[in-house]
Parts: C-alpha cells; sequence; structure tokens
C-alpha cells in the first residue's frame, strides 16, 4: 500500500515536471532579463547584506564587490541565454520546454556561478579570512543566500509574463477566428482564385488551402503550392502587385515583404528580432523575409 502512494506521488511529481513552461525567445525580452537580474543582485546586496560581506576584507569595498556579484549574474545570463541556446538548440526548443528543464536550468545556473565565484574568492580575497568558509558548498549557499530574492523576482516576472502572452495569444486567435469566420460568410464558397496574365492571354487557377507562398522576380510571379503532397511551382507573368489584388479576399493570404505573398496557415514560427524577422514554414523548410514595417505584435495578431 505504502509502495503504491509512494509511486503515485513519483508519478505526479513527473507529470508536473514534464508539463509544458513557456519560455519567451526573444532577443530583446531575454537582454531584458540579463541586465534586469545583474542590476537587481547588486542592489540587493548592497541593501540587505544576506551575508556578512565584511567577512570577505574586500579592500575595495562592498559597493565593487556587489557590483562583481551582479556582474556574474548578468554573464552567468548571458551565456545561458545566448551561448548555450545556440550550442544546443534541439534541448532549448521553447515548443518542448518544460518545467522540469527550466528547473534544471536554474540548478546548473546556480552551480556555474558559484563556480565563478569560488575562483574570485580563492584569487583575490585574504586566505585567513575564509576559515571555515573556503568550501565550495558554502560557496553555493553564499550564492542561494545572495540570489534567493532575484531568483524569486525572475521566476515570477517571468510567469506573470507567460500568462500575459498565453492570453494575448488566444484573445489574438480568437479575433484571428472572428475575422476567418466574417470571411466565410462573405465568400462561402470561395476556395479557388483565378489568375490571369498581365496581358489576359495565360491564366492559372489557385486552391488557396494549397497555396503556401508566392513569390516574384521582374515581371513574373512564382506560386509554391502542394499538389499530390508535393510542393510545386507555377509561374505566370504578372506583377506581384496585381497578384496581391487577386487574393484580397483572403485574410490569410498576406503581402510580407515587397517580394512575397504568404499563406499565414502554413507559417509555424516567427524568427529574428526587430532588425529582422523571418516566417518558418516547417512544410518545406523555407524562412521567408519580413519588411520592416511589421512589428512582432502585428505578425503575431496576423498569424497566430
Amino acid at each position: 500500500m505504502t509502495k503504491n502512494k509512494h509511486t503515485k506521488k513519483a508519478s505526479i511529481l513527473i507529470d508536473w515536471l514534464d508539463k509544458s513552461y513557456h519560455f519567451n525567445n526573444d532577443f530583446g525580452y531575454k537582454l531584458f532579463i540579463s541586465v534586469a537580474m545583474g542590476i537587481l543582485s547588486t542592489l540587493f546586496l548592497i541593501t540587505f547584506e544576506p551575508v556578512p560581506v565584511n567577512t570577505l576584507k574586500i579592500t575595495s569595498g562592498l559597493l565593487q564587490h556587489a557590483i562583481f556579484v551582479g556582474g556574474v549574474v548578468l554573464f552567468v545570463l548571458l551565456v545561458y541565454y545566448f551561448v548555450l541556446f545556440s550550442l544546443f538548440p534541439s534541448f532549448f526548443n521553447p515548443k518542448s520546454w518544460t518545467i522540469g528543464k527550466q528547473l534544471v536550468s536554474i540548478f546548473c545556473m546556480v552551480i556555474f556561478g558559484s563556480i565563478i565565484f569560488w575562483t574570485y574568492i580563492h584569487k583575490i580575497a585574504d586566505e585567513s579570512a575564509f576559515e571555515g568558509k573556503k568550501s565550495f558548498k558554502n560557496t553555493v549557499y553564499y550564492v542561494l543566500s545572495a540570489g534567493f530574492i532575484p531568483l524569486v523576482t525572475y521566476l515570477l516576472i517571468d510567469d506573470r509574463y507567460a500568462r500575459y502572452r498565453k492570453g494575448k495569444r488566444k484573445n489574438v486567435k480568437e479575433k484571428k477566428e472572428e475575422k476567418r469566420n466574417i470571411l466565410k460568410k462573405k465568400n462561402p464558397t470561395t476556395t479557388f482564385v483565378t489568375v490571369f496574365s498581365y496581358n489576359k492571354k495565360e491564366n492559372i487557377k489557385i486552391n488557396t488551402t494549397k497555396l503556401i507562398y508566392i513569390t516574384s522576380e521582374s515581371n513574373y510571379a512564382s506560386f509554391f503550392v502542394i499538389k499530390k503532397n508535393k510542393i510545386r511551382e507555377l509561374i505566370i507573368r504578372k506583377p506581384l502587385v496585381e497578384v496581391e489584388k487577386d487574393f484580397a479576399n483572403f485574410d490569410h493570404i498576406i503581402r510580407f515583404h515587397k517580394s512575397y505573398i504568404v499563406n499565414a496557415n502554413y507559417v509555424t514560427n516567427i524568427l529574428g528580432n526587430a532588425h529582422k524577422y523571418e516566417l518558418e514554414i516547417s512544410y518545406n523548410n523555407t524562412k521567408i523575409p519580413v519588411s520592416r514595417k511589421f512589428s512582432k505584435e502585428q505578425l503575431e495578431e496576423l498569424i497566430y
């Protein structure tokens, strides 16, 4: 009976650790969190001194010591967000991020910070100042003491922001669905568009549900469509600005760039930052450039 209870508790814990956890992969947000946590750690040490700093006998004083700790926090977070994410993209995939991965990451950050601070202590401090305090275990305790409030603050900010983003995306999806329903009422039977060439001598019939994206070169438009589970390219002589008019009644077929019109239903992710966003289409592993006039919020509203 006791064994079954323990097994049930372990199963509940595993299920909880395996729950999805929103991870914001936005460049600006990650940079903001890194800098903010570094500053907060510095201010927290100066204000509260969670571990008596005077036992360190740092000749340059509390301020420099606190700034160093804040710098360590900043450095650890920058390595975590920007180096590890680049080296291990499959593990740090926002779509498969879980509570368990988040806790493991926090643990690794604490250990990494402790290693840096332990090295710092042994290199610049007076040996006699650390009687009984030189072990790595005590260094971890110091880091946890100094970082407890900043760490809790980080988790609260991250959780609140995740809830805000989740609610915002839900509202965007509801509005998007509402727009689509209105459009369906206006065009209940329209799924095909006949595109005529510029001289009206040629035409191609496009099934909008199978259209992935349209691109152009000179006065020719290329339509990438799905036919028999394969992607085919259909070409017709017509400027993209005129092609855009042919799909004006379809709110999910949008011109995101001067050279691209994209079916938003096939977009799986928004990549990049404010300097250069790209739309990822996993169906054929394509990345579509986005005009700078679109903000991240506008893209999310149009796509999700």
